[in-house]
C-alpha cells in the first residue's frame, strides 16, 4: 500500500505543484481546499503525514491543530507558511505540529522533510512494536519482574509479582524493594550498592519474599542495571518447590543418618558394652592365677571403652541434634564444648534462656551451619575465640557465628568454595539466607536469617 499524504491547501498552484513534487517519490496524495472538507474525510488512519497552510478561509492551524491531532493522532503535521512568529511556532509545537515549510515550497526540501518523517515514523513503529514485544514478554514471564530506581522504590512490576506477593499492579509501584523482600542479604546489600551508584550486573542472591498476608517464599533475586544505571531490573524466582523437594531429599539423607545412628547406639553399642563387661569379668578372675592374662583382659576392657566413647560420638555426629524443643540448644552448647576441648578455643555460646525450637530437621540444618562455620573459623581462620549467638527479633531469628581470626577476601578465598555453598544451600532449604562477611586480618560473620519459629520466645 502507497504511503499517503493529504494537503489541505486553498491555493490551487501550490496544491498541485506539491501534488507533482510529492508523487515523485510515489506517495499517494489527496487534498482539500479547507478544514471543513478534509474533515468530511473517513479515511485519516492512512495519512503518515498532513501538509497545511497555516491559514485557511475557515480558520487557522492554530486553531485546527487539536482537532487535527484528533483525527490522526500518528501523522507527523507539516505547517505551510509564508512567515514564520516565534509565538505562534511555539503554540503550533505545542499542539502537536512537527515542522515548518516556507512558501514558496521547495521542491527537494520538502521531500527531504518527508524522508526524515518516514524514517522517524519506521523508527517509532520499531520501537512501538519491540516494546510490545517486551511488555508480552513481561506480561506472559512465570518470574516475578520488578523495576527500581536507585533509591530502591518499585517503578513497574509484572503480573507474575502480583501472583508471588498477593499486591494489587497499583500497589506495587512506589513500594520500597525491602518491603517486598523484607531482611532478605539482596535487598540490603541492593540498597548499600543503590547509595553508592556501584554496578549491579550478574549479582544473585538467595532471599526471602514476604506474601502481603504475611506467610514467607524462598525466593532467588538475580538484578541487573539498565541503560545508565538509574534503573534496575530484578527477576525474583519462587523457589518453593524445588526448595521442597531438595529439603525431601536431604531430609531422606538425615533419616538415614538418623537410622545409621541408632543402629550404632542400640545394636552395636550394647554389643561392645557387653563384651566390655566380660573382658572385666575375666580379669576378676584370673587376676590372682595369672597376673599377665589379667592385664591383658584389664588392656582389652579399656580399648572396648574408648571405641564405645568413639561410636558415640559417631552417633552424635550422625545425629547431632536430639527432636526435642530444646534439641538445638543443648546441640550448639555441646559444640562449644567440644571447640575448646578439641582445639584450645574459647568459644561461647549465647542463646535466650527460654528459646525453643521444634522443627527438628530445620534444627539440623541450622547446627550444621553453625558446625561449618565454626570449624572454617579455627582451621582456616586460626582464630583462637569465637562466639555463636541465637537471637530473636520481631520476625527473624538470626544464627551468627563471628570470630576474630584471619578473614579472607570473599571473592578469593578457597574457603568461599564447597563449605559456604552447602551452607547458602542449607539456608536456603528452611526458607533463610546466609550472610558472610569478613576482611582480612579483621575476622569473619556468619549469619543465618530464618523467619522466626512461632514457638521461639525471646
Amino acid at each position: 500500500m502507497e504511503p499517503a499524504v493529504l494537503i489541505i491547501e486553498d491555493d490551487r498552484g501550490n496544491r498541485e505543484s506539491l501534488r507533482r513534487i510529492l508523487r515523485l517519490d510515489g506517495y499517494r496524495v489527496d487534498t482539500a481546499e479547507c478544514f471543513a472538507e478534509a474533515f468530511e474525510r473517513e479515511n485519516w488512519g492512512d495519512y503518515f503525514a498532513v501538509l497545511l497552510d497555516r491559514r485557511l478561509p475557515d480558520g487557522t492551524a492554530d486553531e485546527w491543530l487539536p482537532r487535527l491531532r484528533e483525527r490522526a493522532p500518528e501523522a507527523g503535521l507539516i505547517i505551510i507558511t509564508a512567515f514564520v512568529d516565534l509565538d505562534g511556532a511555539i503554540a503550533a509545537i505545542r499542539h502537536g505540529a512537527h515542522d515548518y515549510l516556507i512558501k514558496p515550497v521547495d521542491g527537494d526540501d520538502v521531500r527531504g522533510r518527508l524522508r526524515r518523517l518516514a524514517e522517524h515514523r519506521a523508527t517509532k513503529d520499531a520501537l512501538a512494536e519491540t516494546e510490545d514485544r517486551l511488555r508480552a514478554v513481561l506480561s506472559t514471564a512465570s518470574d516475578a519482574i520488578v523495576t527500581f530506581d536507585g533509591d530502591g522504590i518499585i517503578q513497574h512490576a509484572n503480573p507474575a509479582t502480583t501472583r508471588l506477593a498477593g499486591y494489587s499492579a497499583a500497589e506495587l509501584p512506589g513500594m520500597k524493594l525491602n518491603a517486598l523482600l523484607p531482611g532478605a542479604e539482596a535487598a540490603q546489600s541492593v540498597d548499600t550498592r543503590f547509595q553508592h551508584r556501584q554496578s549491579l550486573a550478574d549479582t544473585s542472591h538467595d532471599g526471602i519474599a514476604r506474601h502481603k498476608d504475611g506467610h514467607f517464599i524462598p525466593v532467588d533475586l538475580a538484578i541487573s542495571p539498565m541503560g545508565d544505571g538509574r534503573l534496575f531490573t530484578g527477576i525474583i524466582r519462587d523457589m518453593s518447590q524445588r526448595r521442597e523437594l531438595q529439603k525431601e531429599v536431604l531430609d531422606s539423607a538425615e533419616e538415614e543418618r538418623r537410622r545409621i545412628g541408632g543402629d550404632l547406639h542400640d545394636a552395636l553399642g550394647q554389643h561392645l558394652t557387653g563384651i566390655t563387661y566380660l573382658a572385666e569379668t575375666l580379669q576378676k578372675q584370673v587376676s590372682e592365677e595369672d597376673p599377665e592374662a589379667a592385664r591383658l583382659a584389664g588392656r582389652i576392657a579399656e580399648l572396648l571403652k574408648e571405641t564405645i566413647e568413639q561410636t558415640r560420638r559417631l552417633v552424635r555426629g550422625l545425629y547431632p541434634v536430639e527432636p526435642r524443643p530444646d534439641g538445638l540448644r543443648d546441640a550448639i552448647t555441646s559444640l562449644a564444648k567440644r571447640l575448646a576441648e578439641d582445639f584450645h578455643v574459647a568459644a561461647d555460646f549465647e542463646c535466650p534462656d527460654e528459646f525453643v525450637f521444634n522443627d527438628s530437621n530445620a534444627a539440623n540444618h541450622l547446627y550444621r551451619i553453625a558446625q561449618e562455620a565454626s570449624s572454617n573459623a579455627v582451621r582456616h581462620g586460626g582464630a583462637k575465640s569465637l562466639k555463636i549467638r541465637i537471637v530473636l527479633d520481631e520476625h527473624w531469628m538470626h544464627l551468627m557465628i563471628t570470630d576474630e581470626g584471619a578473614g579472607f577476601a570473599l571473592d578469593d578465598s578457597p574457603s568461599a568454595g564447597l563449605g559456604l555453598r552447602l551452607m547458602r544451600y542449607r539456608a536456603g532449604l528452611i526458607g533463610g539466607q546466609l550472610t558472610v562477611n569478613s576482611q582480612p586480618d579483621v575476622g569473619t560473620s556468619v549469619v543465618c536469617t530464618i523467619p522466626r519459629p512461632a514457638d521461639g520466645k525471646p
